[in-house]
């Protein structure tokens, strides 16, 4: 999109205020300091809370990339900031051979990635109600499993 513009810095060291104050979307996919974490990093939920998405999409959306760990904490994190859950997005991770990928966690193995979508609470502010999100009511996607016999 002409207008869009992806910009990758280091969240902890930057004032992000600096870019803007008026985005329509902020998408965030923060390298979570999580110990079997796909993307290991350095941060954190208070990190997270320092951010001022308030400030930088103060009537529009924030898309973030969240591990299973902390899905309800950034749920807190932005329902304090005034933004409430819209929805979620679920990319299931495949293998080549087309076998769900599993990879390393504390309690149950990761085959997915999600994103939660909030939006700034309309009923605190009526402007966000301008701002339309469009999206079907149905599955992108489903996964069935088919039984075969032992000879496939």
């Amino acid at each position: 999109l002409p207008d869009c513009v992806r910009v990758t810095l280091p969240i902890l060291a930057t004032d992000l205020t600096k870019l803007g104050d008026d985005f329509l979307a902020v998408h965030v996919n923060p390298p979570w300091s999580i110990d079997d974490s796909p993307d290991k990093g350095d941060v954190t939920m208070a990190h997270i809370a320092a951010i001022p998405f308030q400030k930088l999409a103060p009537y529009g959306f924030v898309f973030m990339w969240v591990e299973k760990e902390n899905l309800s904490a950034v749920c807190d994190v932005m329902w304090e900031k005034k933004f409430v859950y819209v929805e979620n997005l679920t990319w299931v991770q495949m293998l080549p051979n087309n076998k769900i990928a599993n990879s390393g966690a504390k309690y149950l193995a990761r085959s997915h990635r999600t994103m939660l979508m909030f939006r700034r609470d309309v009923k605190q502010f009526p402007k966000g109600k301008e701002i339309e999100l469009r999206h079907q009511r149905s599955a992108d996607c489903t996964l069935d499993i088919l039984e075969t016999t032992g000879s496939g």
